[in-house]
Protein backbone atom coordinates (compact mmCIF):
# COMPACT_ATOMS: atom_id res chain seq x y z
CA UNK A 1 0.00 0.00 0.00
CA UNK A 2 2.99 2.60 -0.16
CA UNK A 3 1.18 4.52 -2.71
CA UNK A 4 3.17 7.37 -4.25
CA UNK A 5 2.27 11.29 -3.82
CA UNK A 6 3.69 14.55 -4.86
CA UNK A 7 2.05 16.87 -3.00
CA UNK A 8 3.00 16.42 0.25
CA UNK A 9 0.06 17.25 1.94
CA UNK A 10 -1.45 13.86 0.57
CA UNK A 11 0.63 11.94 2.85
CA UNK A 12 -0.31 13.46 5.93
CA UNK A 13 -1.70 10.22 7.76
CA UNK A 14 -1.44 7.70 5.57
CA UNK A 15 2.23 7.53 4.88
CA UNK A 16 2.66 7.59 9.00
CA UNK A 17 -0.37 5.06 9.67
CA UNK A 18 1.60 2.97 6.79
CA UNK A 19 5.20 3.21 7.63
CA UNK A 20 4.17 2.26 11.24
CA UNK A 21 2.79 -0.79 10.34
CA UNK A 22 4.30 -2.22 7.66
CA UNK A 23 8.33 -1.54 9.12
CA UNK A 24 8.17 -1.08 13.02
CA UNK A 25 8.38 -4.64 13.97
CA UNK A 26 11.18 -5.54 11.82
CA UNK A 27 13.32 -3.07 12.18
CA UNK A 28 13.38 -2.87 16.25
CA UNK A 29 15.13 -5.97 17.04
CA UNK A 30 17.65 -4.03 19.17
CA UNK A 31 14.85 -2.22 22.23
CA UNK A 32 18.02 -0.11 23.29
CA UNK A 33 18.64 0.90 19.86
CA UNK A 34 14.97 1.70 19.30
CA UNK A 35 15.12 1.95 15.75
CA UNK A 36 12.08 3.42 15.07
CA UNK A 37 11.56 6.67 13.10
CA UNK A 38 10.60 7.75 9.76
CA UNK A 39 13.64 8.00 7.85
CA UNK A 40 12.71 8.42 4.12
CA UNK A 41 9.25 9.96 4.74
CA UNK A 42 10.46 13.69 3.99
CA UNK A 43 12.46 12.44 0.43
CA UNK A 44 9.23 10.62 -0.47
CA UNK A 45 7.13 13.89 0.10
CA UNK A 46 9.83 16.22 -2.10
CA UNK A 47 10.51 13.76 -4.61
CA UNK A 48 7.50 10.99 -4.96
CA UNK A 49 9.34 9.53 -8.57
CA UNK A 50 12.77 9.26 -7.00
CA UNK A 51 14.25 5.63 -6.68
CA UNK A 52 13.24 4.41 -3.11
CA UNK A 53 15.17 1.51 -2.31
CA UNK A 54 14.72 1.46 1.49
CA UNK A 55 11.35 1.97 3.10
CA UNK A 56 12.86 0.99 6.28
CA UNK A 57 11.53 2.63 9.61
CA UNK A 58 15.29 3.47 11.72
CA UNK A 59 17.16 5.75 13.72
CA UNK A 60 16.17 7.00 17.36
CA UNK A 61 12.59 7.22 18.73
CA UNK A 62 12.79 11.05 19.14
CA UNK A 63 13.18 11.51 15.70
CA UNK A 64 10.14 9.53 15.00
CA UNK A 65 8.18 11.88 17.38
CA UNK A 66 9.83 14.92 16.25
CA UNK A 67 8.32 13.86 12.77
CA UNK A 68 4.81 12.83 14.06
CA UNK A 69 4.53 15.92 15.69
CA UNK A 70 5.18 17.35 12.79
CA UNK A 71 2.79 15.72 9.95
CA UNK A 72 0.51 14.21 11.69
CA UNK A 73 -2.39 17.03 12.97
CA UNK A 74 -4.85 15.04 11.33
CA UNK A 75 -4.14 11.79 12.35
CA UNK A 76 -6.83 9.57 14.72
CA UNK A 77 -6.72 5.67 14.46
CA UNK A 78 -4.05 3.43 12.60
CA UNK A 79 -6.12 0.20 13.22
CA UNK A 80 -4.38 -2.84 12.05
CA UNK A 81 -5.32 -6.29 11.82
CA UNK A 82 -2.27 -7.82 10.69
CA UNK A 83 0.33 -9.96 12.39
CA UNK A 84 2.51 -6.93 11.48
CA UNK A 85 2.53 -5.90 15.05
CA UNK A 86 4.06 -9.43 15.96
CA UNK A 87 6.87 -9.29 18.55
CA UNK A 88 6.71 -5.31 18.96
CA UNK A 89 7.15 -4.17 23.05
CA UNK A 90 4.03 -2.63 23.09
CA UNK A 91 5.63 0.04 26.16
CA UNK A 92 7.31 1.49 22.95
CA UNK A 93 3.87 1.85 21.07
CA UNK A 94 2.54 3.73 24.46
CA UNK A 95 5.81 5.64 24.57
CA UNK A 96 4.96 6.83 20.70
CA UNK A 97 1.02 7.64 22.06
CA UNK A 98 2.09 9.89 24.94
CA UNK A 99 4.95 12.00 23.36
CA UNK A 100 2.85 12.93 20.70
CA UNK A 101 0.07 14.18 22.58
CA UNK A 102 -2.36 11.33 21.80
CA UNK A 103 -2.65 12.41 18.77
CA UNK A 104 -1.78 9.19 17.27
CA UNK A 105 -3.38 5.64 18.65
CA UNK A 106 -2.44 2.05 18.04
CA UNK A 107 -4.90 -0.29 18.20
CA UNK A 108 -3.97 -4.15 17.93
CA UNK A 109 -6.33 -6.35 16.85
CA UNK A 110 -7.75 -10.22 16.02
CA UNK A 111 -6.46 -11.76 12.91
CA UNK A 112 -7.34 -15.23 11.50
CA UNK A 113 -3.40 -16.25 11.79
CA UNK A 114 -2.94 -19.53 14.01
CA UNK A 115 0.51 -17.61 14.86
CA UNK A 116 -1.10 -14.50 16.47
CA UNK A 117 0.48 -13.40 19.87
CA UNK A 118 -2.40 -13.91 22.86
CA UNK A 119 -0.28 -11.14 24.58
CA UNK A 120 -1.94 -8.61 22.67
CA UNK A 121 -4.66 -6.03 22.87
CA UNK A 122 -7.91 -8.36 22.44
CA UNK A 123 -10.85 -7.41 20.09
CA UNK A 124 -13.12 -6.26 22.86
CA UNK A 125 -10.68 -3.92 23.67
CA UNK A 126 -10.70 -2.34 20.85
CA UNK A 127 -14.49 -2.92 20.31
CA UNK A 128 -14.63 -0.95 23.58
CA UNK A 129 -12.74 1.66 22.44
CA UNK A 130 -14.16 2.66 19.39
CA UNK A 131 -17.55 1.99 21.01
CA UNK A 132 -16.90 4.82 23.42
CA UNK A 133 -15.18 6.94 21.17
CA UNK A 134 -18.00 6.74 18.45
CA UNK A 135 -21.06 7.16 20.94
CA UNK A 136 -19.24 10.54 22.54
CA UNK A 137 -18.56 11.93 18.98
CA UNK A 138 -22.26 11.26 17.98
CA UNK A 139 -23.43 12.71 21.11
CA UNK A 140 -21.58 15.68 21.04
CA UNK A 141 -20.90 16.60 17.37
CA UNK A 142 -17.51 17.44 17.75
CA UNK A 143 -15.83 15.35 15.34
CA UNK A 144 -13.05 14.95 17.44
CA UNK A 145 -11.65 12.20 15.91
CA UNK A 146 -9.70 12.53 12.89
CA UNK A 147 -9.27 9.09 11.23
CA UNK A 148 -6.99 9.09 7.72
CA UNK A 149 -7.64 5.53 6.72
CA UNK A 150 -8.55 2.30 8.07
CA UNK A 151 -6.89 -0.69 7.48
CA UNK A 152 -5.07 -2.46 6.20
CA UNK A 153 -8.25 -5.21 7.49
CA UNK A 154 -7.32 -8.72 6.49
CA UNK A 155 -10.88 -10.55 6.00
CA UNK A 156 -11.05 -14.06 5.20
CA UNK A 157 -14.41 -15.12 6.32
CA UNK A 158 -17.10 -11.45 6.42
CA UNK A 159 -19.41 -13.24 8.66
CA UNK A 160 -16.75 -14.60 11.66
CA UNK A 161 -17.85 -13.05 14.38
CA UNK A 162 -14.38 -11.12 15.02
CA UNK A 163 -14.37 -9.74 12.01
CA UNK A 164 -18.41 -8.72 11.30
CA UNK A 165 -18.00 -7.00 14.69
CA UNK A 166 -14.53 -5.38 13.73
CA UNK A 167 -16.44 -5.03 10.25
CA UNK A 168 -19.50 -2.85 12.06
CA UNK A 169 -17.35 -0.85 14.15
CA UNK A 170 -15.24 0.43 11.05
CA UNK A 171 -18.81 0.78 9.10
CA UNK A 172 -19.95 3.03 12.27
CA UNK A 173 -16.47 4.82 11.95
CA UNK A 174 -16.43 5.76 8.49
CA UNK A 175 -19.96 6.88 9.02
CA UNK A 176 -18.96 9.58 11.08
CA UNK A 177 -16.54 10.75 9.31
CA UNK A 178 -18.02 10.01 5.63
CA UNK A 179 -15.21 9.86 2.96
CA UNK A 180 -12.28 8.34 5.39
CA UNK A 181 -11.06 5.37 3.59
CA UNK A 182 -11.35 1.91 4.83
CA UNK A 183 -8.87 -0.65 2.84
CA UNK A 184 -10.36 -4.38 2.90
CA UNK A 185 -7.58 -7.12 2.04
CA UNK A 186 -9.29 -10.55 0.75
CA UNK A 187 -6.35 -12.21 0.22
CA UNK A 188 -7.31 -15.06 -2.40
CA UNK A 189 -11.03 -15.26 -0.99
CA UNK A 190 -12.52 -13.41 -3.76
CA UNK A 191 -15.57 -14.88 -3.49
CA UNK A 192 -16.72 -13.07 -0.35
CA UNK A 193 -16.59 -9.73 -1.88
CA UNK A 194 -19.83 -9.06 -3.24
CA UNK A 195 -20.99 -9.71 0.46
CA UNK A 196 -18.18 -7.07 1.47
CA UNK A 197 -19.82 -4.63 -1.19
CA UNK A 198 -23.32 -5.95 -0.49
CA UNK A 199 -22.70 -4.31 3.10
CA UNK A 200 -21.33 -0.90 2.31
CA UNK A 201 -24.35 -0.53 -0.30
CA UNK A 202 -25.64 2.32 1.56
CA UNK A 203 -22.81 4.55 0.48
CA UNK A 204 -22.26 2.68 -2.77
CA UNK A 205 -18.79 1.80 -1.38
CA UNK A 206 -17.44 5.10 -1.34
CA UNK A 207 -13.96 5.84 -0.61
CA UNK A 208 -13.87 1.31 0.01
CA UNK A 209 -10.50 0.03 -1.40
CA UNK A 210 -10.04 -3.61 -2.39
CA UNK A 211 -6.72 -4.64 -2.62
CA UNK A 212 -6.41 -6.86 -5.12
CA UNK A 213 -3.66 -9.81 -5.84
CA UNK A 214 -5.46 -11.41 -9.60
CA UNK A 215 -7.99 -9.25 -11.25
CA UNK A 216 -7.96 -11.82 -13.67
CA UNK A 217 -8.36 -15.75 -14.51
CA UNK A 218 -5.85 -17.68 -16.28
CA UNK A 219 -7.97 -17.25 -19.53
CA UNK A 220 -7.01 -13.27 -19.23
CA UNK A 221 -11.12 -12.88 -18.39
CA UNK A 222 -12.05 -10.77 -15.25
CA UNK A 223 -12.92 -12.17 -11.99
CA UNK A 224 -16.85 -12.07 -11.57
CA UNK A 225 -15.90 -10.50 -8.01
CA UNK A 226 -14.04 -7.66 -9.67
CA UNK A 227 -16.74 -7.09 -12.27
CA UNK A 228 -19.10 -6.94 -8.61
CA UNK A 229 -17.00 -4.27 -7.57
CA UNK A 230 -17.06 -1.88 -10.70
CA UNK A 231 -20.94 -2.13 -11.78
CA UNK A 232 -22.55 -2.02 -7.83
CA UNK A 233 -20.49 0.39 -6.09
CA UNK A 234 -17.97 3.23 -6.20
CA UNK A 235 -15.12 1.58 -4.85
CA UNK A 236 -10.92 1.64 -5.36
CA UNK A 237 -9.57 -1.00 -6.60
CA UNK A 238 -5.65 -1.32 -5.92
CA UNK A 239 -3.26 -3.78 -7.53
CA UNK A 240 -0.07 -4.98 -5.94
CA UNK A 241 3.07 -5.69 -7.83
CA UNK A 242 4.49 -8.12 -5.88
CA UNK A 243 2.44 -10.90 -4.32
CA UNK A 244 4.16 -12.59 -1.57
CA UNK A 245 2.80 -15.48 -1.64
CA UNK A 246 4.79 -16.62 -4.92
CA UNK A 247 8.01 -18.02 -2.98
CA UNK A 248 5.50 -20.33 -1.20
CA UNK A 249 4.26 -21.88 -4.47
CA UNK A 250 7.44 -22.71 -5.27
CA UNK A 251 9.63 -23.28 -3.08
CA UNK A 252 13.19 -23.86 -3.59
CA UNK A 253 12.38 -23.32 -7.17
CA UNK A 254 12.81 -19.94 -8.18
CA UNK A 255 12.61 -20.31 -11.87
CA UNK A 256 9.17 -21.08 -11.26
CA UNK A 257 8.03 -18.40 -8.74
CA UNK A 258 9.79 -16.16 -11.25
CA UNK A 259 8.07 -17.55 -14.21
CA UNK A 260 4.77 -16.60 -12.04
CA UNK A 261 5.31 -13.39 -11.02
CA UNK A 262 6.15 -12.55 -14.62
CA UNK A 263 2.73 -13.68 -15.60
CA UNK A 264 1.22 -11.60 -12.70
CA UNK A 265 2.95 -8.72 -14.09
CA UNK A 266 1.56 -9.60 -17.93
CA UNK A 267 -2.03 -9.54 -16.43
CA UNK A 268 -1.83 -7.03 -14.39
CA UNK A 269 -0.90 -4.82 -17.46
CA UNK A 270 -3.90 -5.81 -18.90
CA UNK A 271 -6.28 -5.40 -16.66
CA UNK A 272 -4.91 -1.48 -16.29
CA UNK A 273 -5.21 -0.91 -20.09
CA UNK A 274 -8.88 -2.66 -19.69
CA UNK A 275 -9.44 -0.01 -16.85
CA UNK A 276 -8.44 2.97 -19.27
CA UNK A 277 -10.35 1.72 -22.04
CA UNK A 278 -13.14 1.40 -20.07
CA UNK A 279 -12.90 4.98 -18.93
CA UNK A 280 -12.05 3.53 -15.26
CA UNK A 281 -8.92 5.05 -14.40
CA UNK A 282 -10.61 6.95 -11.68
CA UNK A 283 -10.98 3.90 -9.73
CA UNK A 284 -7.25 2.29 -9.57
CA UNK A 285 -4.46 2.64 -7.28
CA UNK A 286 -1.05 0.71 -7.69
CA UNK A 287 0.64 -0.11 -5.15
CA UNK A 288 4.56 -2.22 -4.50
CA UNK A 289 2.63 -4.09 -2.74
CA UNK A 290 6.26 -4.34 -0.45
CA UNK A 291 6.49 -4.52 3.58
CA UNK A 292 9.67 -4.68 4.37
CA UNK A 293 13.41 -4.56 2.84
CA UNK A 294 13.84 -7.76 2.30
CA UNK A 295 10.78 -7.94 0.32
CA UNK A 296 12.87 -5.38 -2.15
CA UNK A 297 16.19 -7.33 -2.15
CA UNK A 298 14.68 -10.85 -2.62
CA UNK A 299 12.56 -9.52 -5.99
CA UNK A 300 15.46 -7.58 -7.31
CA UNK A 301 13.04 -4.58 -7.12
CA UNK A 302 14.63 -1.21 -6.85
CA UNK A 303 11.89 0.78 -5.40
CA UNK A 304 8.76 2.78 -7.08
CA UNK A 305 10.63 2.35 -10.02
CA UNK A 306 9.46 -0.84 -10.56
CA UNK A 307 5.83 0.35 -11.05
CA UNK A 308 7.18 2.07 -13.97
CA UNK A 309 9.46 -0.62 -15.51
CA UNK A 310 6.81 -3.33 -15.04
CA UNK A 311 3.13 -1.71 -15.05
CA UNK A 312 3.30 1.60 -16.57
CA UNK A 313 6.09 1.89 -18.88
CA UNK A 314 4.47 3.16 -22.14
CA UNK A 315 1.17 4.94 -20.93
CA UNK A 316 0.66 8.66 -21.07
CA UNK A 317 2.56 10.60 -18.13
CA UNK A 318 -0.89 11.74 -17.36
CA UNK A 319 -2.47 8.33 -17.04
CA UNK A 320 0.57 7.27 -14.55
CA UNK A 321 0.14 10.55 -12.64
CA UNK A 322 -3.90 10.08 -12.37
CA UNK A 323 -3.04 6.66 -10.98
CA UNK A 324 0.08 7.58 -8.70
CA UNK A 325 -0.86 11.07 -7.46
CA UNK A 326 -4.59 12.02 -8.34
CA UNK A 327 -6.08 9.02 -7.57
CA UNK A 328 -4.52 8.74 -3.88
CA UNK A 329 -4.87 12.28 -3.57
CA UNK A 330 -8.76 12.32 -3.91
CA UNK A 331 -9.04 9.25 -1.66
CA UNK A 332 -6.63 10.45 0.83
CA UNK A 333 -7.69 14.49 0.87
CA UNK A 334 -10.95 13.79 1.78
CA UNK A 335 -11.23 15.66 4.83
CA UNK A 336 -9.96 18.16 3.09
CA UNK A 337 -12.67 17.95 0.49
CA UNK A 338 -15.74 18.77 3.28
CA UNK A 339 -17.28 21.84 3.00
CA UNK A 340 -18.06 23.65 6.94
CA UNK A 341 -21.16 23.11 8.11
CA UNK A 342 -23.47 26.00 7.13
CA UNK A 343 -23.76 28.31 10.86
CA UNK A 344 -27.72 26.95 11.71
CA UNK A 345 -29.76 29.96 11.32
CA UNK A 346 -30.20 32.06 14.68
CA UNK A 347 -34.05 31.75 16.06
CA UNK A 348 -36.18 35.48 15.64
CA UNK A 349 -39.12 36.55 16.91
CA UNK A 350 -41.06 39.80 15.77
CA UNK A 351 -42.70 42.45 18.07
CA UNK A 352 -46.18 42.82 17.62
CA UNK A 353 -46.37 45.99 18.32
CA UNK A 354 -43.17 47.72 15.91
CA UNK A 355 -42.98 44.60 13.55
CA UNK A 356 -39.15 44.86 14.61
CA UNK A 357 -37.37 41.48 14.63
CA UNK A 358 -34.75 40.42 17.29
CA UNK A 359 -32.73 37.88 18.66
CA UNK A 360 -33.77 35.06 20.81
CA UNK A 361 -31.43 36.54 23.50
CA UNK A 362 -33.30 39.99 23.41
CA UNK A 363 -35.64 40.79 26.25
CA UNK A 364 -38.80 39.93 25.57
CA UNK A 365 -42.30 40.79 27.26
CA UNK A 366 -45.01 38.61 26.54
CA UNK A 367 -48.65 39.04 27.00
CA UNK A 368 -52.12 37.56 25.34
CA UNK A 369 -50.15 35.14 22.91
CA UNK A 370 -47.69 38.40 21.80
CA UNK A 371 -44.61 39.43 21.95
CA UNK A 372 -42.95 43.02 22.74
CA UNK A 373 -39.82 44.32 22.32
CA UNK A 374 -40.34 47.16 25.28
CA UNK A 375 -43.15 47.88 28.13
CA UNK A 376 -43.02 50.79 25.59
CA UNK A 377 -44.59 48.73 22.78
CA UNK A 378 -46.44 46.90 25.19
CA UNK A 379 -48.82 49.60 26.58
CA UNK A 380 -49.05 51.15 22.99
CA UNK A 381 -50.66 47.97 22.03
CA UNK A 382 -52.35 47.90 25.13
CA UNK A 383 -54.24 51.52 24.55
CA UNK A 384 -54.63 49.85 21.59
CA UNK A 385 -57.48 47.18 22.96
CA UNK A 386 -54.35 44.71 21.42
CA UNK A 387 -56.34 45.10 18.42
Amino acid sequence: METLYKDHQVSKGFLVGEYITQDLTKYCKNKNAEQITLQNLRRIQKNPYSNMQNLVISDQMERLVHDLKHISDKIGYILDLSTRFNGLDLDKIKRVEEQTQNNIKVLFGYTPSSNYLGRLLSIDNIQDQMKHDIEFEMKTGRKNMLPSFIGELIITDPNDYYQKHMLDACQNYQLIHEGCPIFLNLGSNSSQIPSLVDRFAATKGRSIVYMIQNPMNENLEVHPSIHYILNNSESYLCLTLYNHNLASYDEGDLDQSCEKYKQSVFVLRKFISMMIDNGQQHRLLVSNGIQHKTHLSFYGGRGYTALFDKLLKGLPQGIIDQLLIQNPSSLLLWREQQLEEPQAPTPKWDCRECKGRFEESHQKFEKMDNNYCSMKCLAAHRSKGFA
